[in-house]
C-alpha cells in the first residue's frame, strides 16, 4: 500500500491533534464491529487549517471520501499508540 494523498495526511493530522480523545475511546470500545461516529465541527477544520477547510467545503464528494480515509488512518496510528505507549 502506497502513502495517502497529501489531503489525507493533513486530515489524519487534524484528526489526531484535535480529536485524538474520540479515536481513543473508539480504539478502546468493547466492541471493533461496531460503527462509532466522529463528532467533528466544521468550524475547529477551519479555525485549524482554512486552505483544507474551504476545499472541504467546495469539493465535498472528493474531500469527505479523504476525510473517511483519515478517519481510518488517524484510528490505526491511535490504536498503535495505545498499545505501546
Amino acid at each position: 500500500m502506497g502513502d495517502p494523498p497529501v489531503p489525507v495526511k493533513s486530515l489524519a493530522a487534524f484528526l489526531i491533534r484535535r480529536h485524538s480523545d474520540q479515536l481513543s475511546s473508539i480504539a478502546l470500545s468493547p466492541n471493533p464491529k461496531l460503527h462509532y461516529p466522529l463528532f467533528v465541527d466544521f468550524a475547529e477544520l477551519l479555525e485549524d487549517d482554512p486552505l483544507l477547510a474551504r476545499l472541504v467545503f467546495s469539493q465535498p464528494t472528493e474531500y469527505l471520501r479523504f476525510f473517511d480515509q483519515a478517519a481510518v488512518w488517524a484510528h490505526s496510528v491511535i490504536s498503535v499508540c495505545i498499545c505501546y505507549c
